[in-house]
């Protein structure tokens, strides 16, 4: 999924042009484009940064480590709280947009809360791009890539993601070192996932010359 959506960015999205950027997906898998090339490993699992060991605490991992990164700071843990205070008829905002009899709560619902003034939705998704501005920080240094995307919805309260992500960056290469590294919301997200996947026979037998 991280793949198609690094490879759906550089063809259709603000990635077009760059030749080595990283696209973080919320289930912590990483799209990475070196290169001008699709990065997928020797067997086409790179990018599993959710395995990311960043703490000396938290649940054991199914690998048998703890403190995984997708553990210890996973987006779904904000909407299972959620789903939790809804369920026991608390305070929270993201409520009012469930549709029908659905109890799921999701990323876009967290983001139409915060902008009705949801003050915990907000302090929930600023904790956890904390710890993931911490491990992009570590990415940068070790790709040096050109930009890092994150899904389209981040873009609906930048000031609780890539701009939280931003502030961390701030320790990118200061010593002397002029590293540059965006951090950006991308264009295409999980709704553009057909439309890249349908480039990819094109991709495959024109290259990068194909539209």
């Amino acid at each position: 999924l991280s793949h198609l959506l690094a490879f759906t960015e550089h063809r259709c999205g603000k990635a077009i042009g760059m030749k080595s950027f990283l696209y973080m997906h919320s289930g912590y898998g990483l799209g990475i484009f070196l290169n001008g090339k699709l990065y997928r490993g020797h067997q086409g699992q790179a990018g599993e940064i959710g395995w990311m060991r960043i703490s000396d605490d938290g649940p054991r991992g199914r690998d048998g480590r703890v403190g995984l990164f997708g553990d210890v700071a996973p987006l779904y843990k904000i909407t299972d709280r959620l789903e939790d205070i809804i369920a026991a008829n608390g305070n929270t905002l993201a409520k009012k947009y469930m549709e029908g009899k659905s109890r799921k709560v999701d990323l876009s619902m967290v983001v139409a809360a915060i902008k009705d003034g949801d003050l915990l939705c907000a302090q929930m998704l600023n904790e956890t791009f904390r710890s993931i501005g911490n491990v992009v920080l570590d990415l940068a240094y070790i790709f040096n890539p050109e930009a890092v995307f994150f899904e389209p919805w981040t873009a609906g309260c930048p000031e609780h993601t890539i701009e939280v992500v931003r502030r961390q960056m701030s320790h990118y290469g200061v010593h002397h070192w002029g590293l540059k590294t965006e951090v950006l919301s991308a264009v295409c997200g999980n709704e553009s996932l057909a439309r890249g996947a349908a480039l990819i026979p094109i991709e495959r037998k024109f290259g990068n010359e194909a539209a």
